[in-house]
């Protein structure tokens, strides 16, 4: 797959910044195209699975070519066939190449097991529909998919101080590089999260005509790490705590999603001067 001229890549965030809770694109599904068109390439760094990306992608119509994704907090890059410098593998499942930027659930099973049996949880990775669905708040069919996990497991309790506990004993696991305490979950990978992988997938010969312009957006702290790699960068403002950043967002988008999307697209052509296609 050949790189083509880019006007530079954006690297989005997708739950309340991209699409609202219930995973729906609306009017960003039409900015996202409208990005491609102006010359964009878009990378969704997530915490979704591939499966759950592709339906959605599926719900915009972005072209195949155009597929790209950093997918569960950074476990691994997806891409068509032919777009990765160093593919692990092929997902016959989507369609699409990939290359791991961490150790799958699979290589961490058993630690995991022991997490999970510290009270009584759920993981996600192995929850039935209606399981899936409490979980992650989705409608049911997405909430299936949301459970095709690889890379990134999330243990659900409805006890606080058993999610305390899981998240205290899982720091002391140096297997476990990605340890994030969620208001409901406890999300856990052997791998080095969004930010490391948004470094990586810039690496990738296809992206490197666009890296003299990184886009970023995001609405939480678990996304501060995409945000810092970006200029300009977009903060989806929720009144959250944004103390932790090591410097200044550059762009507040005070809409919810999917409205938020939209703005973002109508900024970037004004700072740029695009017109309007």
């Amino acid at each position: 797959m050949k790189a083509r001229p880019c006007s530079g890549v954006i690297f989005t965030d997708l739950d309340n910044t991209l699409v609202d809770p219930r995973g729906e694109a609306g009017e960003a599904g039409d900015a996202y195209l409208e990005a491609l068109e102006l010359g964009y390439r878009i990378v969704p760094v997530t915490s979704k699975s591939i499966y759950e990306i592709i339906e959605l992608w599926d719900s915009i119509g972005v072209p195949r070519g155009e597929r790209l994704a950093l997918v569960e907090s950074g476990g691994a890059f997806y891409g068509p066939p032919g777009s990765l410098s160093r593919p692990t593998g092929f997902n016959r499942d989507v369609g699409l190449e990939y290359t791991e930027l961490g150790r799958p659930l699979t290589s961490i099973d058993a630690i995991l097991d022991s997490l999970a049996r510290t009270c009584r949880t759920v993981r996600l990775s192995r929850a039935n529909a209606w399981e899936a669905r409490l979980i992650t708040g989705l409608p049911l069919g997405r909430a299936v998919l949301a459970a095709r996990r690889e890379y990134l497991e999330v243990i659900w309790s409805g006890s606080q101080e058993c999610l305390d506990a899981i998240f205290s004993k899982a720091l002391q696991h140096r297997e476990l590089t990605y340890v994030h305490r969620a208001p409901r979950t406890v999300q856990i990978a052997a791998h080095r999260g969004k930010g490391r992988a948004v470094d990586a997938a810039l690496q990738e010969p296809l992206l490197r005509p666009c890296s003299r312009r990184v886009v970023t957006a995001g609405d939480s702290s678990h996304d501060i790490p995409i945000i810092e790699r970006g200029d300009p960068s977009f903060r989806v403002d929720y009144n959250r705590d944004w103390s932790r950043l090591a410097r200044p967002i550059y762009l507040v988008i005070p809409d919810k999603p999917p409205r938020a999307w939209r703005r973002l697209v109508e900024t970037l052509k004004t700072l740029y001067k695009t017109p309007s296609l």
